[in-house]
C-alpha cells in the first residue's frame, strides 16, 4: 500500500479510531481490517494493491450499513475517513487478537460462504476476550459506540418468489419469500422442500445466461458453473427478473422462477416462508413431465391396463394435494448461508 505516512502525534477523527490490517494470501488475496476500538472485521479482497487505500472506507461504510448503523453515523464516519494515513505498529494487543481472528476467519471462508461481507458479517459475531463488558463480540462492541448498547438490527430485504413446474398440466407452483443476501445454494434447498422433491438428482439454475449450480472438477467436456454457495440471489436478480431452475437432468423438472417483488423484510419476519402453492410435486422418478401426464392419465383410468402396477408404484398420491403446513416445517429446518 502507497500513500501518507502519519506523523507520530497524529490521532484519528474517526469515531471508531485507527484501523489495523494485514494480508492473506487465500484465494482471491484478501485483506484483513480489524478496528482498534470495537475489533469489528472487514475483509476485502487485495487486489489491485495501488487501490486499497481509496477501497477500505468503501468497504468500511458498507459493512457498517450491514450491521444496520443509523445512516448519520455512517455519513459523518465517511466523511472524516476521507484522509488516510498509514504506519506501521507493533500494537501487540490488537496483533494478537488478530491473529486468532484470522485462523477462524480462514475456517469460515472455507465453509463457501457467499461472499468477503458475508466473512465480515460472520466474524463479527466471534466472542473475544477482549471485548468482555464492551458488548462480548466486535458487533455487541460497535453496537455500544454508536447505539449505547442497544443491538443494532441489520436491515434485509426478501425476494417474493413464484416458481412453477414448466409444461406441467394442471400447472404445479409455489410461492416463497428469502433473503435476499442468500445464497443460490440456499435457494435450491428452498425449492426442493417447498415443492417436496427428495434431492437425489444434479441441479442448476440459469440467470441471464449465467450458469449456477454445484461445479464438478470431475466434468470436462463445458465450462463449469459459478459456484452457488458463492453467489448471492440479489448479486444477479432484481424485481422482474425471470430465470430457470432445473433439477433432474434425465427427467428435465425445468422450474420457471419469477422475481414478483423486492420487499422489506423487518426481523420478525420468519425467512424463508411458504405463501402460497397448488397441487402435489410430482413423484420423484416419475419421467418429467410427459410422465408424469401418463401417470396421472393411467392412476385415473383403472381399467387402464397399467393402472395396478402405476397404483403400487405411486401409493397414495393425490396431485391436488397441496400441504402446506408440513413443507413449512420442512423451510423451518433449512440450515442459513449454505
Amino acid at each position: 500500500m502507497k500513500g501518507p505516512v502519519a506523523a507520530a502525534d497524529v490521532t484519528s477523527t474517526t469515531e471508531l479510531g485507527d484501523w489495523f490490517a494485514n494480508a492473506f494470501f487465500w484465494r482471491p488475496h484478501v485483506a484483513m481490517l480489524v478496528n482498534r476500538s470495537t475489533l469489528l472485521p472487514v475483509f476485502v479482497e487485495l487486489a489491485p494493491a495501488a487501490t486499497l487505500r481509496t477501497r477500505v472506507p468503501v468497504a468500511i461504510e458498507r459493512v457498517l450499513r450491514l450491521h444496520g448503523v443509523n445512516e448519520a453515523f455512517i455519513t459523518a464516519e465517511v466523511e472524516a475517513m476521507q484522509d488516510v494515513c498509514l504506519a506501521p505498529t507493533d500494537d501487540r494487543s490488537v496483533l494478537g487478537v488478530m491473529n486468532d481472528m484470522a485462523y477462524m476467519a480462514e475456517h469460515a471462508w472455507k465453509e463457501r460462504l457467499p461472499d468477503l461481507d458475508a466473512l465480515s458479517m460472520r466474524m463479527s459475531t466471534w466472542i473475544s476476550g477482549p471485548l468482555a463488558g464492551r458488548g462480548g463480540t466486535p458487533g455487541g462492541a460497535l453496537a455500544v459506540v454508536v447505539n449505547g448498547g442497544v443491538p443494532l438490527v441489520a436491515p434485509r430485504t426478501a425476494h417474493r418468489l413464484k416458481i412453477s413446474i414448466v409444461d406441467t398440466k394442471p400447472p404445479v407452483w409455489r410461492r416463497v419469500l428469502v433473503d435476499s443476501s442468500q445464497s443460490f445454494r440456499h435457494l435450491h434447498l428452498v425449492v426442493q422442500v417447498a415443492f417436496g422433491w427428495a434431492g437425489y438428482h444434479l441441479h442448476e439454475f440459469e440467470v441471464r445466461e449465467v450458469r449456477v449450480g454445484e461445479p464438478d472438477p470431475e466434468e470436462d467436456w463445458r465450462e463449469p458453473p459459478q459456484d452457488e454457495r458463492r453467489i448471492r440471489i440479489n448479486s444477479l436478480t432484481a424485481e422482474g427478473t425471470t430465470f430457470l431452475y432445473t433439477y433432474d437432468f434425465g427427467d428435465d423438472w425445468r422450474h420457471q422462477i419469477e422475481v414478483e417483488a423486492v420487499e422489506a423484510a423487518g426481523p420478525d419476519v420468519a425467512l424463508p416462508a411458504l405463501i402460497d402453492g397448488r397441487r402435489a410435486c410430482p413423484p420423484e422418478d416419475s419421467g418429467g413431465p410427459g410422465g408424469y401426464e401418463e401417470l396421472l392419465q393411467v392412476l385415473s383410468d383403472p381399467t387402464h391396463p397399467d393402472h395396478e402396477h402405476y397404483s403400487g408404484w405411486a401409493g397414495d398420491f393425490d396431485p391436488e394435494a397441496f400441504n402446506p403446513a408440513g413443507l413449512e416445517s420442512g423451510l423451518h429446518a433449512i440450515e442459513f448461508g449454505y
